[in-house]
């Protein structure tokens, strides 16, 4: 079990990884590399 499950939840757990990855650079390429935090800390305007 442990020799056919290790792997396998190895395979998924990178997947996942390089997954999360690719969404979050993806995110900044469309928003911008600065406009996700900017947003935060930039005042509200009144």
């Amino acid at each position: 079990m442990l020799a056919i499950g290790g792997p396998a939840l190895l395979t998924a757990s990178a997947a996942g990884a390089a997954w999360l990855v690719l969404l979050v650079v993806a995110r900044r390429t469309l928003t911008g590399p600065w406009a996700h935090h900017d947003a935060r800390r930039a005042p509200t305007p009144p």
